[in-house]
């Protein structure tokens, strides 16, 4: 029993000296304060970290120009059939040579005169069309991160600006 106890005592004892030596430690700064003496640090590399950027939704609205449509009327029909049959009759003749080929060739260009859309745009209307885009916002510069080396020791050390590699840069170490 004496012995757990001995062992628990040690491992407790061991945690709490960890605790205090690790809060204890004091780091480098780029302030001069009470007690503290220059050191010049070595960098060793520095680098800039990003934030990732997150995707965003925006609405997207524009005017259009969007065209009026109107139907014609009877006799534009009817002219298209007659233009469709007489262009359809001529090309049935050349074709086979034949009467007949222009009689099939009139019907068929009737036929097809009479499908030809008779909308005509008769003017423009201005119309509101949005839509949904989605952006990748750009990574945004978080800090630099450089290593420096300190009185025998390299620091990890975070500023608003890049250090050059193999400089030497000014700092306090607490006494």
């Amino acid at each position: 029993m004496k012995r757990l106890f001995f062992a628990l005592s040690l491992a407790a004892l061991g945690s709490f000296a960890a605790v205090t030596t690790t809060a204890g430690t004091r780091l480098p700064s780029f302030n001069q304060g009470y007690n503290t003496h220059a050191v010049q640090g070595y960098v060793l590399q520095s680098y800039p970290v990003y934030k990732a950027g997150q995707p965003q939704k925006r609405r997207v609205c524009q005017d259009v120009r969007v065209p009026i449509y109107r139907n014609g009327n009877k006799a534009d029909q009817t002219g298209n059939v007659v233009a469709g049959a007489i262009i359809g009759g001529i090309l049935g003749k050349a074709l086979t040579g034949k009467d007949s080929g222009a009689a099939v060739g009139a019907v068929v260009g009737g036929v097809a005169g009479s499908k030809k859309a008779t909308h005509r745009i008769v003017g423009y209307q201005i119309q509101r069309q949005c839509s949904t885009v989605v952006q990748d916002q750009a990574s945004r510069l978080k800090y630099f991160e450089a290593r420096v080396r300190l009185e025998g020791r390299i620091y990890r050390i975070r500023t608003t600006y890049q250090m050059v590699q193999g400089s030497y840069v000014t700092m306090y170490m607490p006494n």
